[in-house]
């Protein structure tokens, strides 16, 4: 499995909230919201329920979040800056195959959303029966 992503800054007090509205992420803080483009490759029309936050934890200056698909027990973790506050995600079915997570979190202006693409590696191809 390859989970690759980024993330960036919010200028909003807290994370309050998400909502998805269209291709576009709403974050909501205390007092005003921002609104973020989702990955192009996202399909918002296509959630998925598969993943759970299973534990999360702070060393040094990173939070580290690790993720099991309720399935296949596939599993990954994140490092992502530290930061109070619930961790808000969303996964939706990747227009390329595999999946994207949305995610946003924070607290006292240290706020971020992020994304991460799913893709699960392809089993190796079984050769043909010999003569």
């Amino acid at each position: 499995m390859t989970v690759k992503g980024q993330y960036q800054p919010l200028r909003i007090d807290e994370v309050d909230g998400v909502t998805l509205k269209g291709a576009q992420l709403v974050v909501r803080g205390s007092f005003e919201s921002v609104t973020v483009d989702l990955p192009g490759i996202a399909d918002p029309t296509k959630p998925t329920r598969h993943w759970a936050l299973v534990t999360e934890s702070n060393a040094d200056d990173r939070r580290v979040l690790n993720f099991t698909h309720d399935e296949s027990l596939d599993d990954f973790m994140l490092e992502v800056p530290a930061s109070e506050g619930d961790i808000r995600y969303g996964v939706f079915e990747s227009r390329t195959g595999g999946e994207v997570m949305v995610l946003a979190w924070g607290t006292e202006a240290k706020c971020y959303w992020g994304y991460v693409t799913i893709t699960r590696s392809s089993e190796p191809a079984t050769p043909p029966p010999g003569r």
